[in-house]
């Protein structure tokens, strides 16, 4: 049997190699040129416009949260002064106490004039409370970074960091309190004032309200102090001189922190333009 031949392989034709066509002279040169810059520019206008949309957004940031400060420390301000004319009261008031604790010292002891005292300044003294909000918000967000003037900065620091824990640092300790309520309560019996304290529960009645006056105590049958020793009114006046002093010690630093928010308030609105 014979064999078919096998039928012959044509050859592929082959492709004329792939030409890139360049522009020939030198119009078509400067053409590329001309797109190449309008690329460049586009690509660097986009980053421009997106780094002045981002910087005008950070401050834009950065007075928000100045703005907020500014109302911290108005807020600040308010609470210095009311605590301290509330506290310069108290003082004035234990001030009166302790000249009837060293009349009984030296013998004349006025029992009806004691309970007034003691009992009308009886109360705590006024702690201020301070809205950081904005401050804090500002450190734990690392915007901070944001401020540039570096002198503002320190000052903003100085307040928060320092002036504010200084003050806390100086105020009178939960030991003075104890120790004042201590002797309080072994000089004078509430037996004494038993109607007064029925009244308080019945109107609400405050110190300095109708029902407690000086009148109404002078008037009183003379009322008896648990103790008459020379000792225990020394003993007492030497814990209200204590606690005394420390509550100037935060009287001072209330005066000072004062004048402080109100100084870097000033310092803030100047920087940002604030009205």
């Amino acid at each position: 049997m014979a064999l078919s031949p096998e039928p012959e392989t044509q050859p592929e034709p082959s492709l004329p190699p792939k030409t890139v066509l360049l522009p020939h002279g030198k119009g078509g040169l400067q053409q590329y040129f001309k797109e190449f810059i309008m690329i460049f520019l586009a690509i660097t206008l986009g980053f421009f416009v997106e780094n002045l949309r981002e910087d005008m957004a950070e401050k834009n940031l950065e007075r928000e949260y100045m703005q907020e400060i500014v109302e911290n420390l108005k807020y600040d301000t308010t609470r210095y002064r009311a605590n301290f004319e509330v506290n310069e009261f108290l003082l004035t008031g234990l001030d009166s106490l302790k000249m009837e604790l060293k009349n009984a010292r030296d013998g004349s002891p006025d029992a009806n004039r004691l309970y007034y005292f003691a009992f009308k300044y009886r109360w705590l003294y006024s702690v201020a409370l301070f809205n950081t909000s904005a401050m804090t918000e500002l450190k734990h967000s690392g915007s901070i970074r944001l401020i540039k003037n570096k002198k503002l900065v320190a000052n903003l620091a100085d307040y928060y960091e320092r002036k504010l824990k200084a003050m806390d640092i100086y105020r009178p300790s939960e030991a003075n309190l104890q120790a004042l309520e201590a002797e309080r309560i072994s000089l004078f019996s509430t037996m004494e004032i038993d109607d007064y304290l029925k009244a308080l529960r019945a109107s609400e009645l405050k110190p300095g309200a109708t029902g407690f006056d000086m009148h109404s105590f002078l008037t009183r049958p003379k009322m008896h102090l648990q103790k008459s020793s020379i000792e225990s009114f020394e003993r007492y006046y030497a814990t209200l001189s204590n606690y005394e002093i420390r509550l100037m010690d935060y009287q001072f630093f209330l005066n000072e922190n004062k004048n402080a928010a109100i100084d870097l308030m000033n310092e803030i609105t100047q920087e940002y333009h604030f009205e």
